[in-house]
């Protein structure tokens, strides 16, 4: 199966956010309380408040992904962090069994 290129990937990215209504009620919920009301138009200031918002959400998301991937390769060849991940995973799903397991006291 070929993979898809950066820009279909992109494109996607672009489409489900666009379509997204949790996105579509956070500008019309959030966004309009830093509007001021002396200002010519409010339009003009929604549509700064989103580029912003779009440039500033663009940045840490490169970023996330540019440190990702490298911290990814690095703990892929680390049976240290590997075996410790194992042991947080298990404690963790112990955690939650005993939990469950034990009666709840009020």
């Amino acid at each position: 199966r070929p993979t898809k290129g950066l820009g279909s990937v992109f494109l996607q990215g672009v489409a489900s956010n666009v379509l997204n209504p949790k996105v579509a009620i956070f500008f019309l919920a959030f966004l309009p309380q830093f509007v001021s009301q002396d200002a010519r138009s409010a339009v003009l200031q929604m549509l700064a408040l989103g580029v912003v918002f779009a440039l500033l959400g663009l940045l840490s998301l490169t970023l996330v992904a540019y440190f990702s991937g490298s911290l990814g390769e690095r703990l892929e060849g680390s049976p240290r962090f590997a075996s410790a991940l194992r042991w947080f995973s298990g404690s963790v799903l112990f955690g939650l069994g005993l939990r469950l397991a034990l009666p709840e006291r009020r």
